[in-house]
């Protein structure tokens, strides 16, 4: 005969056997007592919580001959066949494979006929969110007002699925998950039931692996214990990660910016077999308790105090730890592409100890704020947005303050945040984007300094208001900041162009030239011929090979002047009006 896996072995057959769910056992011991059942209870949570064995105490004990004290008594006839599964009064159902019209129907005729041996019969529907609508609505009338003999559980992870009518009809208990420690010293309980010895390690990490389901916690452990002891060896080598000692180093060394050592343990780390994904999430959970530690002090918890007392002489100060956690998270949906695993863990175990330190680090570059002629505020209404009028920043390079370079360990928050609202503008707004394709940023003050370094593109983009580039920039920045946030363009150290150049940037007709070409290319795409027609200054765009760009001008300042009207205004309203022949 085949060993019986331990979750099976070892589920609850009592209320008091029930782990870490005591509000909803109060309230169905009570029931139970008093004999108060009502017609229908509905069970949520996530899988492995409790919700079907809670379920099926339930019904036990509703069908018991003599309840005690709210529990079933597990000798009289109906608790014995109830235990075997062969009780003619409590009838399980799958929700997933009887979630038809026809099965409803069927339903509806059984629960008209009384108990077979007893004076209730019970109908446990498990995952009753996969019915359809119309097996719902067939089933409503009847859940509503069913047989005075008949009471309905039904379980689900997923309620938020279910029909509004459905959960006003029941009473609703939330099994929630269960804490990290209590898992643990259950499954020690286990170990020890079956005879067997456990490291105080390895069950945490069983349990923080389990996301707070006993199920799955017990289904691991069961693995584990197949292979021998239940050592953090094993538990790594089982779950694909590192082992405390390993995890532990490699923690020390993020915290710490030591980037060789990062990369090294990262290494070492996958080419011994350690699953990306598991690798990820153990350092973000190290790296939550931490936070905790340091943040809560002796209000947190022991497990959460004990890893930072591990780390606390290379914790930075002032760390972003929200930023270096969002690297991660972020990783984990790039390693769901084709993207080489390892490449996007290193990078993003990189990121996340630039993210942790960049705090301290801006606040030691960060100057002080522009003054209200170098600024613009823009601050929507609740009606609509105040007209905006692009700032440029007149000051000389020399007086402005350093640009804070992004460093091995990462790059700074303000980048990647203006990096995604170019994303969005690119979307919505592709010329705009276009301009800003070499634009830098730096947070300074409670202002963000765009840095445009083309004149050709600072010019578009803030002296012609009427092709709403600026405000559609400003938008889309103040949409990922989401607060309003002052916008200042400024041209940047390597902006500023001789004297003798005219306000386009282009000295000859040919840099004109090239400065549209550029841009344009930048929107329609390299495989799109741009020329230059001298009589009227008006840009054309035709499909063909790259590489010939038109016939250079006489007349540079000219042709700068109308690439800078028509580059502004033709194009941006031929893109965003969809042709695709031609402008």
């Amino acid at each position: 005969m085949a060993r019986q896996a331990l979750y099976r072995a070892y589920r609850p057959r009592r209320f008091q056997d029930v782990v870490g769910q005591d509000a909803v056992v109060a309230v169905l011991r009570e029931s139970i007592r008093r004999q108060q059942l009502t017609h229908a209870y509905l069970l949520t949570g996530p899988r492995g919580t409790g919700k079907t064995s809670l379920a099926r105490i339930l019904a036990m004990a509703a069908t018991c001959d003599a309840p005690d004290d709210g529990e079933p008594c597990g000798h009289c006839a109906s608790c014995q066949a109830a235990r075997a599964g062969s009780h003619l009064d409590i009838i399980e159902i799958d929700g997933a494979s009887n979630r038809g019209i026809d099965d409803v129907r069927d339903l509806r005729e059984k629960v008209l006929y009384a108990p077979a041996v007893g004076r209730r019969k019970i109908y446990i529907v498990d995952e009753i969110h996969m019915m359809t609508e119309p097996a719902f609505n067939a089933f409503l009338k009847t859940l509503e007002e069913p047989p005075a003999h008949v009471v309905f559980i039904f379980a689900t992870t997923a309620p938020q699925k279910l029909p509004i009518t459905v959960l006003s009809r029941c009473q609703r208990f939330e099994v929630r998950r269960l804490p990290v420690p209590l898992i643990q010293r259950h499954l020690q309980w286990m170990v020890e039931q079956e005879g067997g010895t456990a490291e105080t390690a390895a069950l945490l990490r069983i349990a923080e692996a389990s996301d707070g389901g006993m199920r799955d916690a017990q289904s691991l452990l069961d693995q584990v214990m197949a292979g021998g002891a239940v050592t953090d060896a094993r538990v790594t080598e089982v779950l694909g990660g590192l082992d405390d000692a390993r995890l532990t180093g490699l923690i020390r060394a993020l915290l710490a910016g030591d980037v060789p050592t990062l990369l090294a343990a990262a290494h070492d780390a996958y080419q011994a077999g350690a699953d990306a994904l598991q690798l990820l999430r153990e350092v973000a959970m190290r790296l939550q308790d931490v936070w905790i530690g340091q943040a809560l002090g002796a209000g947190a918890s022991d497990l959460a105090q004990t890893r930072t007392r591990q780390v606390h002489d290379v914790i930075p100060t002032g760390a972003d730890w929200f930023s270096a956690i969002e690297r991660l998270a972020e990783a984990e949906g790039r390693l769901r592409g084709s993207f080489p695993a390892q490449l996007v863990v290193e990078l993003a175990l990189v990121r996340a100890a630039g993210a942790l330190r960049e705090e301290g680090r801006a606040a030691e570059a960060s100057a002080p704020a522009a003054s209200a002629q170098e600024r613009v505020r823009a601050a929507p209404g609740p009606a609509e947005a105040p007209a905006l009028r692009p700032t440029v920043s007149a000051r000389p390079a020399a007086d402005r303050p350093p640009q804070v370079a992004a460093d091995l360990a990462g790059e700074r928050p303000e980048v990647g945040r203006f990096r995604r609202a170019l994303d969005r503008l690119r979307k919505s707004r592709p010329m705009t984007a276009a301009l800003l394709v070499d634009a830098t940023v730096d947070r300074r003050g409670d202002g963000l300094h765009v840095q445009v370094p083309n004149l050709f593109s600072r010019h578009v983009l803030t002296q012609d208001v009427a092709t709403g580039h600026f405000a559609s920039m400003v938008a889309a920045v103040q949409e990922e900041w989401g607060e309003p946030i002052a916008v200042v363009v400024d041209g940047g150290a390597a902006a500023d162009p001789p004297a003798e150049v005219h306000e386009l940037g282009a000295a000859t007709a040919g840099d004109a030239r090239d400065a549209a070409v550029r841009r344009t290319r930048a929107v329609l795409g390299d495989q799109v011929v741009v020329s230059v027609a001298p009589a009227d200054g008006r840009v054309a765009a035709t499909a063909g090979p790259a590489g010939t760009d038109g016939p250079p001008t006489d007349d540079g300042r000219e042709i700068g002047r109308e690439i800078g009207r028509e580059i502004g205004r033709e194009i941006g309203r031929e893109i965003e009006g969809g042709t695709s022949d031609g402008l």
